[in-house]
């Protein structure tokens, strides 16, 4: 059977070692070093097409969700398998771990969103709400809360305990042909969104650089801030807070660095021409 190799590449590298560099004796990742950064393993498991990966905050969890309706949970210091969630689940288009890797939020083709047990793959949550694809998902900093963005143009905030939900965010100004694709928490009250894949039929590449990453309060879903120009081709970001800084990849192969605060491009990296996601 056709294996996918999982490379655990720059983007990853760019959220996940960086706070875990205390752990190895890898240098931390700069913006003068990344364009050295090279991937470490590759790990053989999945059938088709992974969609998200995501480490647990020391480095030592991953998280991979794929086309093939699995999601996978590795031992990075082993690099093993530690578990297998493959519960007749829709196509996984996003996941997300908590800090310490006991939990993996995934959302789903069809409206599904649930949190699973990391250890044994048994289902701790199951949240229901949205209409349409679920397309991305990320706990909170501190873990209390999930985030989840879908085709209904809509930012959900839910307890990530009890799976109630607290918020939903309809007016944050998404187009009708671009939904969130991405969220990632910056603090315990602001998240970012990237918005791309172009909808009814048409192509990310006819408008390349026609979407954004919104800087959104969580408190009341307001947005701070906005980074236009991005290619709607873009599938992930990464956050470096204490940088300040948000990294981003897109189908043409490039990874762009910008300033937060600011909206500015720091760096464009030629990384890989294939594509990113």
């Amino acid at each position: 059977m056709k294996r996918l190799a999982i490379l655990v590449v720059l983007l990853a590298v760019l959220v996940s070692v960086a706070v875990a560099q205390e752990t190895t004796d890898r240098p931390p990742i700069t913006i003068d070093n990344a364009p050295q950064v090279r991937s470490i393993e590759t790990l053989d498991g999945h059938l088709t097409q992974v969609m998200s990966t995501d480490f647990s905050a020391d480095g030592t969890v991953l998280a991979t969700g794929a086309l093939d309706r699995t999601i996978k949970v590795w031992d990075m210091v082993a690099v093993e398998p530690i578990t297998v969630i493959d519960q007749n689940l829709e196509r996984v288009w996003h996941i997300s771990l908590n800090a310490d890797g006991t939990r993996v939020a995934s959302v789903h083709r069809g409206g599904s969103a649930y949190v699973w047990d990391a250890q044994t793959g048994g289902q701790l949550l199951h949240l229901q709400g949205h209409i349409g694809n679920v397309q991305a998902v990320t706990f909170s900093v501190d873990d209390t809360r999930l985030y989840t963005g879908g085709a209904d143009l809509s930012l959900r905030v839910w307890d990530a305990q009890t799976g109630e939900m607290l918020h939903v965010f309809d007016n944050l100004g998404f187009e009708s042909l671009r939904s969130p694709l991405d969220i990632q928490p910056i603090s315990d009250s602001q998240v970012a969104i990237a918005t791309g894949e172009l909808a009814g039929g048409m192509s990310k590449m006819d408008h390349p650089e026609g979407c954004v990453v919104m800087v959104v309060n969580v408190d009341d879903g307001t947005v701070a801030s906005q980074i236009d120009g991005v290619p709607c081709s873009i599938w992930n970001v990464a956050i470096l807070p204490e940088q300040e800084l948000i990294a981003f990849g897109d189908g043409r192969g490039m990874v762009h660095i910008v300033d937060l605060a600011t909206a500015e491009t720091i760096q464009r990296l030629d990384s890989n021409p294939l594509g990113i996601r």
